[in-house]
């Protein structure tokens, strides 16, 4: 495809560049070949690595829910493998989960990633100094009164303007000044949400943070998948500002 075309041409640039035995040093601007080079290697990167996390988090065959955990342990891990990251921004992180919280049944590898990729996005759009409180409770939720926790990510950032809210989870949709940061990293968390029978919501007021509303159910694999199905594919066929985007770099 396209991308493995663009990739296989940056990795055989240097091979190329050395049959033309050329001198980089008699070059005007050799900084410019080498560090740019090395930038869209990077970039390159980055992006099959979001395009896969994409893939994976949208393909609901390859969910099982094997695994029963404990949210209040799986967020632990997750930041303090994120720890450096967070003291690098000083970003301080204040966690208050009710004592009562119910254990879940997760595809294990998946639910991690979910929030890997949740506190990746905090971390990309947040000043240094910024606070992010997380808080959980049990609740239950939806026309069935189905049992679950809610958990509620909430920082004090910049916050969003209200036309920017239903572009969250838009992968085009650049929320920070640096346009290489896309929303591809939350869009992946909708998917893994959403193939776990939860919700997600999003809130936000200009200058006031940002707050994700996550519901799980405690075992999804007892909920009805039919209608699930049926109502994740109306959300993606009316996403009209996604279909705008498409068709315009068609």
């Amino acid at each position: 495809n396209a991308l493995v075309a663009v990739r296989t041409f940056i990795d055989l640039a240097p091979e190329m560049l050395d049959r033309e035995d050329l001198d980089m040093e008699a070059l005007r601007y050799p900084n410019f070949w080498t560090d740019f080079y090395k930038k869209v290697q990077a970039k390159m990167r980055q992006i099959v690595r979001l395009l896969d996390d994409l893939e994976e988090a949208a393909e609901k065959p390859n969910f099982e829910f094997l695994s029963e955990v404990a949210l209040s342990d799986v967020i632990d891990q997750v930041l303090e493998k994120a720890e450096p990251q967070f003291e690098a921004k000083e970003i301080v992180i204040d966690r208050q989960f009710a004592a009562d919280l119910p254990r879940l049944w997760v595809d294990e590898r998946k639910f991690y990633r979910l929030f890997d990729l949740l506190f990746q996005d905090e971390l990309l759009t947040l000043p240094p100094g910024s606070n992010i409180s997380l808080s959980a409770r049990p609740v239950t939720f939806g026309p069935m009164e189905i049992k679950g926790l809610e958990l509620c990510v909430r920082d004090n950032g910049p916050g969003l303007p209200a036309d920017a809210l239903r572009s969250v989870f838009d992968p085009f949709f650049v929320r920070v000044g640096d346009p290489q940061e896309f929303g591809i990293n939350l869009l992946a968390c909708y998917f893994i949400i959403f193939h776990h029978g939860g919700l997600v919501q999003v809130k936000a007021d200009p200058g006031q943070g940002v707050a994700f509303v996550i519901t799980l159910p405690i075992n999804p694999k007892s909920l009805p998948r039919q209608q699930d199905e049926e109502e994740f594919l109306t959300k993606v066929m009316l996403n009209e500002r996604l279909w705008e985007k498409l068709l315009a770099t068609a």
